[in-house]
């Protein structure tokens, strides 16, 4: 909520609280100086300030005469202030401001095992990107007005606010999050948003952007699962493309970051459905069900990825599997293979 609706609401709390103290005043003075009854005096209170005219309900003497002057002298005002303030919320679009903050609040609250993206800069948006690509379940953090308005208008959900504060990240439904990506340009910063996320959710995963060397030791100490080195990345990169270009070509492909839709994926043993569970990758037969190819595992316990396993390698309850294909293959894999899709 900005602050132009903030004042607005004030606005109105203020009107609401002159058209109370008008009907008290009202009631008082038309019981004081025109010797009403509370009844009639709230009666004539409440025609006096909707100025319906039926008229008096008994004669009104001089001093409850002089009362009523300032009485509709000073009602005139409060109804010029109440009709400003509505006409602000009219025509402003504050009605529908409002509503649409409501609307986007109860969004934010319903979801679950999303994606929280601290940082909204050139880093940040690219993640936005693979994220929108990939067709994942996110919501961003970032403090500037600007780059907010930048996120809205391509249409993802975003939290304006301070992401090393504890308040902003609760917003964000950090505890119902799966995973916390900090792209921030400070390393400092990122360390701060970890330890603070770490705090709140000690099972979220937590993926960090380091710049600096000595960063990358902190993030982990703070709590990272994964650091990100973008300088170093691109450096690697750099220097295949100057010996072996299509290797470089080749990592694009299974990056998801050129045209074709070939891309990495991984599947966990948990997600399998049970009549594929403990079978040897020969016994599974992906590539010929599916058309994907396992290139790798992930091992749990040795911390370790084994690339190019053996067909009789068992599938256990340590390990993951890391399959190459086109979008089509992978959803036939899991549409096969895993207990949901």
């Amino acid at each position: 909520m900005n602050s132009g609706t903030k004042k607005l609401i004030v606005r109105l709390i203020v009107s609401f609280f002159f058209l109370c103290s008008s009907l008290v005043i009202g009631t008082w003075g038309f019981m004081y100086f025109a010797n009403y009854d509370i009844y009639e005096a709230f009666y004539m209170t409440v025609i006096t300030i909707s100025t319906v005219g039926y008229g008096e309900i008994k004669p009104l003497n001089f001093e409850a005469r002089i009362f009523a002057s300032f009485f509709i002298i000073y009602n005139i005002f409060i109804l010029a202030y109440s009709l400003s303030t509505l006409g602000a919320y009219i025509f402003e679009g504050e009605i529908r401001n409002i509503f649409s903050s409501y609307t986007h609040s109860r969004k934010i609250k319903s979801m679950k095992n999303h994606i929280i993206v601290c940082g909204f800069g050139r880093y940040g948006r690219s993640v936005c990107q693979q994220l929108i690509h990939n067709k994942n379940s996110f919501l961003v953090i970032e403090n500037s007005s600007d780059k907010v308005k930048e996120a809205e208008k391509l249409g993802y959900t975003i939290i304006e606010g301070n992401a090393m504060e504890d308040k902003i990240l609760v917003q964000a439904g950090i505890r119902a999050a799966s995973k916390l990506i900090c792209c921030l340009p400070q390393g400092a910063d990122n360390v701060y948003i970890t330890l603070t996320a770490r705090e709140i959710n000690p099972h979220i995963m937590i993926i960090a952007r380091a710049e600096q060397e000595t960063d990358e030791k902190k993030l982990y100490i703070a709590g990272a699962n994964h650091v990100i080195k973008p300088n170093a990345v691109s450096a690697t990169i750099i220097a295949k493309l100057v010996q072996h270009p299509e290797v470089v070509g080749f990592m694009q492909l299974i990056m998801g970051l050129s045209a074709t839709e070939t891309t990495l994926n991984a599947v966990n043993f948990l997600d399998l459905k049970s009549e594929f569970k403990n079978k040897s990758i020969q016994e599974l037969n992906l590539k010929q069900k599916t058309g994907v190819n396992v290139i790798g595992l992930y091992d749990k316990i040795q911390e370790q990825y084994i690339v190019n396993p053996e067909p009789n390698t068992i599938i256990h309850e340590d390990l993951t599997l890391i399959v190459l294909g086109n979008r089509k293959q992978i959803e036939l894999l899991y549409k096969i293979y895993c207990r949901t899709f």
